[in-house]
């Protein structure tokens, strides 16, 4: 249920790697075996229908690396932002594999 004082649009989208009942752990794996493909999950789970800004919701934006990260810059407001910012995730160390891999215990039941 949503809060009352969240707008739909500002809800993340559903989080499609950890809703995947009945996913076995070698097809998980697979699907997430190195940090590239957790990155295109993350991304596509993180905006579903491409890159939107978190502070001005446009759309036009370049990308870039910066020490392994890549980033996305929105061209409006110039706001950079990653994969991880804003989640429980922002500010680790630790690999996506290791989280995505964290989250498959309550996956698999």
């Amino acid at each position: 249920m949503l809060e009352p004082s969240l707008h739909r649009d500002q809800i993340m989208a559903m989080n499609r790697v950890q809703f995947q009942a009945g996913l076995s752990l070698p097809a998980f794996l697979k699907r997430y075996g190195n940090q590239q493909q957790c990155e295109q999950a993350l991304e596509i789970s993180r905006w579903p229908q491409g890159f939107v800004c978190p502070r001005c919701a446009a759309t036009a934006h370049s990308r870039f690396q910066r020490h392994g990260t890549t980033y996305w810059q929105c061209t409006a407001c110039y706001r950079q932002t990653s994969l991880r910012s804003g989640t429980v995730m922002d500010n680790s160390k630790l690999p996506l594999r290791t989280w995505l891999l964290g989250m498959y215990p309550p996956m698999s039941e």
